[in-house]
């Protein structure tokens, strides 16, 4: 076996990186589509958010416990390279399939976002000066398509960082 120092960045990127994203990517892609399908896109649910976290874990660990395989890590940051490329490949199809979604499949999906948000809030505090909830939905307007895109891009990176330091550690001590 070859230490994985010696792998060109290029071979890593096109063996394990962007398969491994593009097919995150479309899983996570493919989720969102079948909860838009299924006309549930405003309602949150633990069961999607289990199988969204299993699909980021399942399709970082695999490629870097098979780059293992075949090369053995040394070093934390072989590892953090597949991870980190992985999450960035999947972060920017979600990126384009919510641009698309929010823009051209459903373009008032912020608008009704913020709606259902704000009936919830009256229905579960309804004392609220509804004059503040409402200058409160304009400015959130604004900044929703940012933090919508900005929290994929966190979330992604974090998981995909998290997971693959831990598995370039275990596989780093391991291979020493």
């Amino acid at each position: 076996m070859t230490e994985s120092t010696s792998i060109p960045t290029k071979n890593i990127t096109k063996t394990y990186i962007l398969p491994y994203g593009i097919a995150l990517g479309a899983t996570l892609v493919l989720l969102s589509f079948l909860k838009y399908n299924s006309g549930k896109q405003f309602e949150s649910s633990t069961l999607d958010s289990i199988i969204g976290f299993l699909a980021i874990v399942v399709l970082i660990i695999f490629p870097i416990y098979k780059f293992n395989q075949k090369h053995r890590i040394t070093s934390i940051r072989t590892a953090l390279k597949i991870g980190l490329g992985i999450a960035v490949i999947s972060s920017l199809l979600s990126f384009l399939y919510m641009y698309v979604y929010t823009t051209q499949i459903q373009p008032d999906f912020f608008d009704q976002t913020i709606l259902l948000q704000r009936e919830s809030h009256l229905k579960q505090f309804p004392d609220t000066n509804v004059e503040e909830l409402d200058k409160l939905a304009v400015s959130w307007r604004q900044v929703a398509p940012t933090v919508l895109y900005s929290g994929i891009f966190m979330v992604n990176m974090f998981l995909g960082g998290l997971i693959s330091f831990v598995l370039g550690a275990v596989y780093k001590s391991k291979n020493v």
